[in-house]
């Protein structure tokens, strides 16, 4: 079963997270996230930006949360990326999470090739709340993330700071 929540504030998280307890999810959930500094940064000291700024940087409007248990019942719900944690009730059980950047449309934004969506499994009880370890998302490079990175009114491939090389992590001009 599919269940699906939009959250838009910390006051609705406080919302959903009451109604939830009449809805069947007899557990929750809580995960936080930031992005790395950029693409190439994916070591474990790595500097990351906070989701406030860096979701907007990027091109990342919500976050999506998709869940499946082994008996495979699943669960999805989606944040605003900007806000930088989401909560949510669910069943209980183990259940394994993977996390997905979504754009304005609402679509699926692709990790740069070679990296994965960011995932993570954890064990629900009644009445607590499993806390999900930190996400951290890799963005894509800034001359193919459909931003205009050095406000020069031209975007990724178009802007001659990219000179045509879609895995640019720069708009500026080439030295």
């Amino acid at each position: 079963m599919w269940r699906r929540i939009a959250v838009g504030g910390s006051g609705l998280l406080s919302l959903v997270a009451a109604l939830c307890g009449g809805c069947g999810s007899d557990g929750n959930y809580q995960v936080t996230w930031n992005f790395f500094a950029s693409p190439g940064a994916i070591a474990a000291n790595d500097l990351t930006e906070d989701a406030s700024s860096a979701c907007g940087a990027h091109g990342v409007d919500a976050i999506r949360v998709s869940a499946v248990n082994p008996d495979g019942d699943r669960h999805e719900t989606t944040g605003l990326c900007t806000q930088g944690q989401l909560a949510a009730g669910i069943g209980l059980g183990e259940w394994q999470f993977t996390f997905y950047q979504l754009d304005g449309k609402g679509d699926v934004i692709p990790p740069p090739e070679g990296v994965s969506d960011p995932q993570s499994s954890a064990k629900v009880e009644s009445k607590a709340t499993a806390d999900l370890a930190p996400v951290t998302f890799v963005p894509r490079p800034a001359c193919a993330d459909e931003v205009d990175n050095d406000h020069d009114g031209r975007v990724d491939l178009d802007d001659p700071g990219c000179a045509g090389d879609p895995a640019r992590d720069s708009e500026s001009a080439l030295d």
